[in-house]
């Protein structure tokens, strides 16, 4: 254990994280200069450039499960992000018919859609709880014998005693929120038959409040910038 614990400490570089957030961040903010000063091309390209990614993190995770992975909605956003994108670009480059349709109804058809993002970020982690609560029957004490880096953000290690063996199982979400010091002992939740994951309902609970908040964010903002549009004028 102690060896282990001195490997772990020396992490790559959280490139991808910080990358990831750089991006998410610039885009936003161009998202809303543009819609701002009515470049509506590229609001929707960079629309599509933020589901796209935000799919391919997702689609990312799920890969890295053994087995119960879910597709569905990482494959969804990524589509929905290409459609959005190609759209900018096509409102860029065609004919003045279809571009005066686009920047007619460019507000339109990115608002929706990421209002409709916002609602899938809740759906999802609704989904992602309840299959974990199906899964992960057999409770346990365990102690955080780990802490392991992404940028900020933190995924504890447990390690257990389980039929007689000694087990370890690392988290496999990274977050600010609740996370175990190194030493500390909780109660999780585990599946019996893989021994591959885990259920901590104190982290999941500060979880799961992020993630509604941050979707409701992404669901409501869009929806109210509609009305604004249409009936604040």
């Amino acid at each position: 254990m102690q060896e282990q614990s001195q490997n772990s400490g020396k992490q790559p570089f959280p490139w991808f994280s910080i990358l990831s957030s750089a991006a998410v961040t610039a885009g936003i903010i161009g998202f809303i200069l543009s819609l701002a000063r009515h470049v509506y091309w590229l609001s929707l390209l960079l629309a599509g450039g933020f589901l796209l990614l935000l799919g391919c993190i997702l689609l990312h995770e799920e890969c890295a499960r053994e087995r119960k992975r879910s597709f569905l909605f990482p494959l969804l956003l990524s589509a929905a992000g290409v459609i959005t994108a190609v759209c900018g670009l096509l409102l860029k480059t065609q004919p003045e018919a279809t571009a005066a349709f686009f920047s007619t109804h460019a507000p339109e058809l990115v608002l929706p859609l990421l209002s409709a993002a916002g609602f899938g970020m809740i759906a999802s982690a609704l989904t992602e709880q309840k299959r974990k609560l199906r899964y992960c029957t057999e409770q346990v004490t365990a102690v955080c014998t780990e802490l392991r880096h992404s940028g900020k953000s933190r995924a504890p290690v447990y390690t257990f005693s389980y039929a007689g063996a000694e087990h370890q199982i690392a988290d496999s979400s990274y977050t600010n929120f609740a996370n175990p010091a190194v030493g500390e002992t909780r109660e999780i939740y585990i599946d019996p038959v893989s021994l591959d994951e885990l259920y901590e309902p104190i982290r999941a609970k500060a979880v799961r409040r992020f993630t509604f908040l941050f979707g409701c964010c992404f669901a409501v903002l869009p929806l109210f910038g509609l009305f604004m549009m249409h009936f604040a004028r």
